[in-house]
C-alpha cells in the first residue's frame, strides 16, 4: 500500500471520528447520512397502524450523561423506563435542538396518519440567548429544510444531509460582531465573550472570571416577549390543536446556585424574569383547556445536581436526571389517565404552583 493511500485512509478516518463526535443531533458517521430523527418520527406515527406513542423532544441535557456517573442512563432513557407500563416513547433529540425545530417536527406529524397521545416538550431557557439562538452551527437549516419539504410537499422524497455543518468566515464574523446589551456592560459585541471563552486561564482570578462572563453571555440576556423562539413555540401550539394535541411543557434546571456566586444577585433577577417571560406566553396560549401542564423546573436542581457545580450549562449527573425525570413522569402519568377531568383537578403540587405566574 502506497504512503499516499495510507494518508487518505488516515484522513477518511479522522473525519469519519470528527462526525461521529460532533453530531449536533444529526448522528454524522459519514458525509452522506439521513436525518435520523426524522426518520424516527416517521417510522413511529406516519404508519398505517396506530400509534400513540408520547413524542419526547429534548436537546443535549436529554442525551447527555456524566462520565462520572454509576448510572448510564440518560434522561430519555429515565422516562422512557418510568413510562414502560402506561405507554412507549419516541425520543427526538440532539445537542443544541430548540424551539424552532420542534415547531417544524409538529408541522411534519400533521401530515402524518397517527399523532402522539402526549408531546413532552422542554423549554432551555439558554437557547434563546444569543450565545445558542445566533450561534451559526445551531441554526440546523438542512433539517429544517427536510422538514419543511415533507410538510409542504405531496410527493415527498427522502434526501439526505450533505456533511458536518460547515460554518463560513462570513457566518463566524456576522455572530462575533452582533451587537447587543448585557446588564452592568452596555452594548458590546459578543467577540468579547467569545475571547474570554476561547482563553486558557491560569490564575485563580483568570478561571473565576471566565467563568463568570460564561454564566453571563449564557444567561444574562433580557428575553424579549417578540422573540423568534417564542414565538415558534406559539406556532407549535397553535399547529397542535388543530387536532387538540396534549403538552406537557417543562423549562430546564439551570445551575441557579453556581450563577449567583459568579453574579451575584442580578443574576437571580435576570434568570426570574426570563422564566417569567416564557411560563406568562404559555399560559396566555389556550394551552389549559386541552388538560396540558406547564412544570417550572428551572429552579429544581442545586448545584450538586449538575457535571460539575460550576458549570454554566444544564448537563445534569444521575441524580439531577433522576430527580427532574421521577417529576415529568409523574406529570405524564397523570395526564395520560385523567384526559377527560378537569385540569386544575389533575395538578400535582409542584404542576399547580409552576402554572401560575405573577
Amino acid at each position: 500500500m502506497s504512503s499516499q493511500t495510507q494518508i487518505k485512509k488516515l484522513v477518511s478516518k479522522c473525519k469519519a471520528q470528527l462526525y461521529k463526535t460532533y453530531s449536533w443531533g444529526r448522528t454524522l458517521y459519514n458525509p452522506q447520512v439521513t436525518f435520523e430523527n426524522f426518520k424516527k418520527l416517521r417510522s413511529t406515527y406516519d404508519t398505517e397502524e396506530a400509534n400513540q406513542s408520547i413524542l419526547l423532544f429534548g436537546d443535549s441535557v436529554t442525551i447527555r450523561i456524566s462520565e462520572n456517573d454509576t448510572n448510564q442512563h440518560n434522561l430519555g432513557d429515565m422516562i422512557n423506563q418510568g413510562l414502560k407500563h402506561h405507554t412507549t416513547t419516541c425520543m427526538c433529540a440532539g445537542s443544541a435542538y430548540h424551539a424552532q425545530l420542534y415547531e417544524y417536527f409538529v408541522r411534519a406529524l400533521s401530515r402524518m396518519q397517527n399523532k402522539p397521545k402526549l408531546i413532552i416538550c422542554p423549554i432551555n431557557i439558554r437557547s434563546f440567548s444569543p450565545q445558542w439562538d445566533l450561534e451559526p452551527r445551531y441554526q440546523f437549516k438542512e433539517e429544517l429544510q427536510i422538514l419543511k419539504n415533507f410538510s409542504n410537499t405531496e410527493n415527498y422524497i427522502p434526501v439526505k444531509i450533505k456533511s458536518y455543518p460547515k460554518v463560513s468566515f462570513k457566518e463566524k464574523k456576522i455572530f462575533s460582531e452582533y451587537q447587543t446589551r448585557y446588564p452592568g456592560i452596555g452594548k458590546i459585541k459578543l467577540k468579547r465573550f467569545l475571547k474570554i471563552i476561547h482563553s486558557t486561564p491560569t490564575t485563580t482570578e483568570e478561571k473565576i472570571t471566565r467563568k463568570r462572563e460564561i454564566f453571563r453571555f449564557h444567561y444574562m440576556h433580557k428575553l424579549a416577549t417578540n422573540h423568534k423562539k417564542l414565538k415558534c413555540l406559539e406556532k407549535m401550539i397553535a399547529i397542535g390543536n388543530q387536532w387538540n394535541q396534549q403538552w406537557l411543557f417543562y423549562t430546564t434546571p439551570v445551575n441557579k446556585d453556581a450563577g449567583t456566586w459568579f453574579l451575584g444577585n442580578e443574576f437571580n433577577k435576570i434568570l426570574d424574569n426570563n422564566i417569567k417571560t416564557v411560563l406568562n406566553l404559555l399560559n396566555n396560549t389556550n394551552l389549559k383547556q386541552h388538560q396540558n401542564t406547564i412544570l417550572d423546573l428551572s429552579q429544581a436542581c442545586n448545584s450538586s445536581m449538575f457535571f460539575n457545580h460550576h458549570d454554566a450549562s444544564e448537563h445534569l449527573n444521575e441524580f439531577g436526571r433522576q430527580h427532574i425525570a421521577e417529576q415529568l413522569i409523574n406529570a405524564a402519568i397523570f395526564l395520560l389517565n385523567t384526559s377527560n377531568l378537569d385540569f386544575e383537578s389533575i395538578l400535582p403540587t409542584t404542576c399547580k404552583k409552576s402554572t401560575t405566574t405573577s
